[in-house]
């Protein structure tokens, strides 16, 4: 299996095993894998699955009182909190989480989160599993 080289606007193409592209080359849309929000959302998606990765994860990108309903996986998910605040709810339990906080939701618990205060809320939502899978418990 190849190694996946992280393409960023500060990498270094001359790095020992870089594959950036110079200033002269353009890398080719779909040659990695995207977090990017779909037009019209504000929430991006990666599946490790397509990418050889056993973790997928959500950019959340969320306005003051949103946030999903109540769900559960059959894997872990880690919540990163950049930026906002965030209530989670978890198994019950209510659970206020500020930047530089990780929460961790064990498999199959019960779980949400609302994006609380003025600002939005910014976090990076990891799913321990290669495709991402999601059962709804109050009809969302």
């Amino acid at each position: 299996m190849e190694t996946l080289v992280l393409i960023t606007a500060t990498a270094d193409p001359t790095a020992p095993g870089s594959s950036a592209p110079t200033a002269d080359e353009e890398r080719p849309a779909g040659a990695l894998g995207s977090w990017l929000p779909e037009p019209g959302t504000r929430t991006g998606r990666f599946e490790g699955a397509s990418y050889g990765s056993a973790v997928s994860c959500f950019v959340v990108d969320a306005l003051p009182g949103t946030g999903p309903g109540l769900h559960e996986h059959p894997y872990s998910e880690t919540f990163v909190v950049q930026a906002g605040r965030a209530r989670f709810e978890v198994d019950g339990l209510r659970i206020d989480g500020l930047p530089g906080d990780v929460v961790v939701v064990a498999p199959e618990t019960p779980h949400r989160f609302t994006a609380l205060g003025a600002a939005a809320l910014q976090m990076v939502c990891i799913h321990a599993a290669a495709r991402m899978e999601t059962t709804w418990l109050d009809g969302s």
